[in-house]
């Protein structure tokens, strides 16, 4: 199962990324006029964080290293 962080480009659908505030695929205009976040690189730093986190911890979930993210 795909983990996908905030900002996460959603895999075979270039240009759709995840929001994780919104729980939702959106294009990324997206990220810059609707989204609630105020701050989408802080979240997407906590994602990170929480990501590294369940993966030390051992998970079915599993994130490319190569990951397309908008805030990187």
């Amino acid at each position: 199962m795909r983990y996908y962080l905030h900002g996460d480009e959603k895999e075979d659908d270039p240009g759709i990324y995840y929001c994780r505030a919104c729980d939702d695929f959106v294009p990324r205009k997206h990220f810059y006029e609707d989204c609630t976040e105020k701050n989408d690189f802080e979240r997407f730093q906590r994602t990170l964080k929480i990501w590294k986190q369940i993966k030390k911890s051992g998970t079915q979930y599993t994130r490319p290293i190569n990951a397309k993210n908008i805030f990187e």
